[in-house]
């Protein structure tokens, strides 16, 4: 995903790490968060970063009960486990902004 002012770059890199990168430098790595437990990859959507690119919600897909939002200041990634999603999908930040996220499951 892109930060909205385009400065920013996040991937995903083997399910278990998140890397922020800037568009201008590419090739080196800004931030390196890892995660606790490794996330899927999916044909929904499962990343998305806040507006200002502090922060990356995170869902981590079939049959996982859990996402993360991953804050690229701290270097920290805080795992959130549903206990009524079956599984996690297209996460997204309200309004874009970064105080309240929203994960789906599988049924929308």
């Amino acid at each position: 995903d892109f930060s909205c002012d385009f400065k920013y770059i996040v991937l995903v890199i083997n399910g278990n790490s998140v890397q922020r990168r800037l568009l201008s430098a590419v090739d080196k790595v800004e931030k390196c968060i890892q995660l606790e437990e490794k996330v899927e990859s999916m044909v929904f959507r499962n990343l998305r970063l806040s507006s200002n690119g502090r922060l990356c919600a995170l869902a981590a897909g079939h049959q996982k009960r859990f996402f993360y939002v991953v804050d690229f200041e701290s270097e920290e990634a805080h795992k959130f486990v549903s206990k009524d999603l079956p599984d996690s999908n297209a996460p997204c930040f309200i309004n874009n902004e970064s105080e309240m996220v929203a994960v789906s499951d599988h049924h929308g």
